[in-house]
């Protein structure tokens, strides 16, 4: 076979997520393929959670250990990079984990950085969630990291750029949140993978919250579970599906009451 390779120079200014698909003979199926290109600011924080220690500044040579000392020194604008690995209570420990208002949660290559085992993400205020995959690391319990935002004053937004749901129990968005989940880097636009047999939603709006979902792909692994629904709208919550697919799921995908 012929092999064609070439060279383009580009100028990068600012993180950026490069895609390559491929594709080879009559009835070709394409493999796509995600690098990531991080240019960082005087501001942004870096998080290792195998190699990093808490006792520096997070900084790209020098990354913290842990999620919650990087939000520490975050400010509003800035951006929160996560190395590929898991991050659950073994290196984060079991304390509460704030997003500030106006920073970004990134994972460096997007979803190669896991958030898992009951380690939950609090918003306070507005974010963005990029490429992280809300997961487990023990297949035999299941127990799904999560993020939260619930606001009573205001009205915060939350945007979910290529999130990765493996899990019950990965999404609770309450209050005045107007929230937004767009495919992003995520293979063929999925938002589900492996998605266990579980009663709880992987999903919950409630109270005024307000959730767009624009594009991409719900998908069940075909696997009914016990009843339980994908995604809960409850106590005056709104969701909007716009283009969206939700399929190989034999039991209830929505629950709206």
């Amino acid at each position: 076979s012929d092999v064609c390779s070439s060279d383009l120079p580009v100028n990068v200014t600012t993180s950026t997520d490069f895609t390559l698909s491929a594709s080879n003979g009559p009835n070709p199926t394409a493999v796509t393929k995600t690098a990531s290109v991080v240019v960082a600011t005087t501001d942004d924080r870096f998080v290792d959670a195998s190699n990093g220690s808490d006792a520096g500044g997070c900084t790209q040579a020098a990354p913290c250990k842990t999620i919650a000392k990087a939000m520490t020194l975050a400010p509003s604008g800035s951006t929160v990079y996560l190395a590929d690995g898991v991050y659950a209570p073994a290196t984060q420990g079991n304390g509460a984990t704030i997003i500030p208002d106006g920073v970004t949660l990134r994972a460096t290559n997007a979803g190669a950085a896991t958030i898992a085992d009951n380690t939950v993400l609090t918003v306070a205020g507005s974010a963005v969630l990029n490429g992280i995959v809300f997961g487990y690391s023990n297949p035999n319990t299941l127990t799904c990291g999560g993020v939260t935002a619930n606001s009573a004053t205001g009205t915060p937004t939350l945007l979910f750029s290529g999130v990765l749901i493996q899990c019950a129990g990965a999404v609770h968005i309450g209050g005045n949140v107007k929230a937004t989940m767009t495919p992003g880097a995520l293979p063929l636009g999925v938002y589900t993978a492996a998605v266990p047999g579980s009663l709880s939603p992987m999903i919950t709006l409630s109270n005024s919250a307000d959730l767009h979902v624009s594009g991409g792909v719900f998908d069940g692994s075909g696997n009914g579970g016990d009843g339980g629904s994908w995604i809960v709208v409850q106590n005056e919550a709104t969701m909007t599906l716009s283009g969206v697919t939700l399929s190989n799921r034999t039991q209830f995908g929505l629950n709206i009451s």
